[in-house]
C-alpha cells in the first residue's frame, strides 16, 4: 500500500485567490462523497467517455488524478489545491503530461476550477510577502477549487474537522454525521417531526441568469489571420494564441499591413533578425509589441509621408517658382530637409539671426 497523501509542510508564500473568485462554487461534502458520487459517474457518462478520449486519457486514470487532488484539498469545502506537479505525479503515479490531460478532462467536466494559474516566477510584491513570511517559495503553484456538480444531499459521509472555515457566499454543509468509516446514508439527514424550513431565495440582482458565453472579438481574429499570411514566422501558430496581442491594436482599427511594419521598425531599431530556432513566435511578438502605442500606426505615417512627397514634387514641377525662377524652389524638401534652389539655401544659411 502507498504512503497516505499529506499537505505540504512549506510555508506559504500568502498567495490568495481574488476576492469572490469562489463566489459561485458549490462546495463539496467531502472526498469520498466527491470522487464515488461526482467524479465516478462524471466519467463513466457519455460526455466524460468523449472527453477522455478526445484528451487521450483513460477514465480510470482520470479517477486516480482526481483522488490524488483530493487528498491536497480542505476535506471540508473542496478547496485550497495547491499541491506542486511533482506530487501530484508522485501520488497519481503517472506522467505529468498524463496528469495534465486527466487535469483538462476534470476542468471540462465541471469538477475541478482554476481560481489561481501557476506561475514559473513570482512579481516584486509577492516575493516580498513571501520574505515577510520566511518562505522559500520561488514559483506559484496552480490553486484549484474541488467543487460540486449541483446542491444535493451527500450519499458518503466521513469524519469531519470539528471547525468550519469560512466560504465565499456559500454556506458550508450542515446536518453533519460522525461516522468511523465512510458509510452510504439511507433516509433523511434530520427526523421527520422536526419542523422544515425552506432555504431563503436569493436577492433579485436585475442581471439576466442566461448569460452567453463570450464571444472572441472578430476584429482581432481576423487581424491574427491576415498577419499570419504575411508574416512567415506565425503561420504554425494557432490564431488563438496571438488575438489577445492584437486585440488593443484591431480596436485601434490596424492592419496586418500595419502590424508587418510595425514589426520591421523594431526589428531595424534593435539590429537584430527573427531567430531560426524560434520555439514560441507568440511570446517573440508579444515582447516585439510590448512598447507599442496602438495610437501611432505605421500607416497613418507612411501615408503622411507620401503625401508630403507628393505635394513637393508637384511644386517642383508646377509650383510658384521663388524669387531665384526655380519652381518650388523655397519649399522644404520632406526627403531631405533642405530647400532645393541652392541660391536660396546659400542665402538662407547666411542669413543673420533676428536678434542681433
Amino acid at each position: 500500500m502507498g504512503r497516505p497523501l499529506l499537505h505540504s509542510r512549506r510555508t506559504p508564500a500568502g498567495i490568495t485567490p481574488p476576492p469572490g473568485a469562489q463566489a459561485r462554487l458549490i462546495a463539496w461534502w467531502g472526498p469520498t462523497d466527491w470522487l464515488e458520487a461526482e467524479v465516478r459517474p462524471a466519467l463513466a457518462s457519455s460526455r466524460g467517455r468523449a472527453l477522455c478520449r478526445a484528451a487521450h486519457v483513460d477514465p480510470d486514470t482520470a479517477y486516480t488524478v482526481a483522488r490524488a487532488h483530493a487528498g491536497f484539498a480542505d476535506r471540508r469545502t473542496g478547496r485550497g489545491c495547491r499541491p506542486t506537479n511533482a506530487r501530484i505525479v508522485e501520488a497519481a503515479g503517472c506522467s505529468l503530461k498524463t496528469v495534465q490531460r486527466a487535469r483538462k478532462v476534470l476542468i471540462e467536466l465541471g469538477l475541478m476550477v482554476v481560481v489561481t494559474e501557476g506561475r514559473s516566477a513570482m512579481t516584486l510584491a509577492e516575493r516580498l510577502e513571501a520574505h515577510k513570511r520566511q518562505s522559500a517559495v520561488r514559483a506559484v503553484a496552480a490553486e484549484f477549487a474541488l467543487c460540486s456538480l449541483g446542491r444535493r444531499r451527500p450519499r458518503l459521509v466521513e469524519n469531519r474537522p470539528p471547525a468550519a472555515p469560512p466560504v465565499d457566499r456559500d454556506d458550508p454543509p450542515v446536518g453533519l454525521v460522525v461516522r468511523t468509516q465512510a458509510k452510504e446514508i439511507s433516509g433523511l439527514l434530520q427526523s421527520t417531526d422536526a419542523t422544515r424550513k425552506a432555504a431563503p431565495r436569493p436577492a433579485h440582482t436585475g442581471k439576466s441568469r442566461d448569460r452567453s458565453p463570450e464571444v472572441p472579438d472578430l476584429r482581432a481574429r481576423r487581424l491574427a489571420q491576415a498577419t499570419q499570411r504575411r508574416v512567415s514566422w506565425l503561420a504554425r501558430v494557432h490564431p488563438r494564441r496571438i488575438e489577445r496581442l492584437l486585440l488593443r491594436f484591431a480596436c485601434a482599427e490596424w492592419s496586418d499591413e500595419d502590424v508587418c511594419l510595425t514589426i520591421r521598425d523594431r526589428l531595424t531599431a534593435l539590429g537584430k533578425g527573427v531567430p531560426v530556432d524560434l520555439e514560441r513566435p507568440w511570446a517573440y511578438l508579444a515582447w516585439l509589441l510590448r512598447d507599442v502605442d496602438p495610437a501611432d500606426r505605421p500607416s497613418v505615417l507612411e501615408n503622411a509621408l507620401t503625401a508630403a512627397r507628393r505635394e513637393h514634387y508637384r511644386l517642383s514641377r508646377h509650383g510658384a517658382p521663388c524669387r531665384h525662377g526655380v519652381p518650388g524652389g523655397d519649399v522644404v524638401s520632406p526627403l531631405t530637409g533642405v530647400l532645393p534652389c541652392p541660391m536660396c539655401r546659400a542665402a538662407s544659411q547666411d542669413r543673420a539671426p533676428d536678434w542681433i
